[in-house]
C-alpha cells in the first residue's frame, strides 16, 4: 500500500510544469540542462562515486582490509548485512538526494532506484527476501513532504525485481529529530523506540531500503524492532553512505 499525492502535491506538479516552460529543466545532480524528460543526466548516472572498497562485510563501512565487523558497526548490531552503493560525499549524489528530499522533486526517485536495482543485482543476487520494507516516516513528516523518499525508492526497486513491497509491516510512532542534525553519540537515544512492526513479519527475510546510511542507528533500530517481532533475517540496502569516520580520514 502506498500513499497517493494530496492536493498540495497536485498543485506542486502544475507549478513544476509551469516552471519547466519558463526555465529549462536541470539535472538534479550536476545542474546542467537536460532534455527528453530526464531528471538526472546520463553522464551523472554513469559516474557517481561508488562507496569505497574494501568494505566491512557487516555494515559496509570503508576499511583498509576486508573484515567481518569493524569499529563503525552498531553495537549491538541487529541486521545481518548492510550495503551502501554510492559515496554521499560525491557532490552530485548529495545534490540529487537533496533535490528528492528537500526540493520535493519526487521524479528523481526513478533513476536513483535504477541504481538500486543494479546494486541489488551485484550484492544480493544470491539472496532471497520475502519482502522489501522502506524505512518509514512519521505521519506528521509524511504530511509535510507528501512522500517518503525511502518508499519511492523501494516501490521502484520492488517493481523492477517483481518483489513484494510491504510498507504496512512497519510504522514510525515517534516523530524524532532528524538524525543528520545530531552528533553520533546522540543518535541511538534519538531513534530508540521510534518504530513498531507488525506480527506479519514473523519468520520473514526482509530487505530494508533507505536513501542514506550514516552511523546506521536508524536502520539498526528498525532491524531490532523487526527481529523482536519475529523476523528471521534483516539486510539493508541504501543508495548512499555518509561515513563520518571516512569523511574525517579523507580530509587529512
Amino acid at each position: 500500500m502506498t500513499s497517493t499525492p494530496g492536493a498540495w502535491g497536485v498543485i506542486r506538479g502544475y507549478a513544476g510544469a509551469l516552471l519547466d516552460l519558463i526555465y529549462p529543466p536541470a539535472c538534479a545532480a550536476c545542474g546542467r540542462e537536460v532534455t527528453g524528460g530526464e531528471v538526472i543526466c546520463p553522464a551523472c548516472l554513469c559516474s557517481f562515486t561508488p562507496s569505497p572498497r574494501p568494505a566491512c562485510a557487516s555494515c559496509g563501512a570503508p576499511v583498509e582490509r576486508e573484515v567481518r565487523e569493524c569499529d563503525e558497526c552498531p553495537n549491538p548490531r541487529y541486521f545481518e548485512r548492510a550495503v551502501s552503493l554510492y559515496d554521499y560525499h560525491d557532490d552530485r549524489m548529495r545534490r540529487a538526494i537533496h533535490e528528492l528530499k528537500f526540493a520535493f522533486r519526487d521524479p528523481v526517485a526513478q533513476p536513483l532506484a535504477g541504481l538500486l536495482v543494479d546494486g541489488y543485482g551485484e550484492f544480493f543476487q544470491d539472496e532471497t527476501f520475502d519482502a522489501i520494507v522502506p524505512v518509514p516516516l512519521h505521519k506528521k513528516r509524511l504530511r509535510q513532504r507528501e512522500f517518503n523518499q525511502a518508499a519511492l525508492l523501494a516501490v521502484a526497486l520492488s517493481r523492477a525485481l517483481n518483489a513484494t513491497l510491504r510498507e504496512d509491516w512497519t510504522a514510525r510512532i515517534r516523530n524524532t529529530r532528524p538524525q543528520f542534525g545530531l552528533p553520533a553519540h546522540r543518535r541511538p537515544e534519538n531513534i530508540r523506540g521510534a518504530f513498531t512492526a507488525s506480527e506479519a513479519v514473523r519468520g520473514a527475510s526482509i530487505l530494508v531500503v533507505d536513501d542514506i546510511y550514516t552511523t546506521g542507528e536508524t536502520v539498526n533500530e528498525l532491524s531490532r524492532v523487526l527481529k523482536e517481532a519475529g523476523a528471521a533475517r534483516v539486510c539493508v540496502l541504501t543508495l548512499s553512505r555518509s561515513s563520518l569516520l571516512y569523511k574525517q580520514n579523507r580530509a587529512r
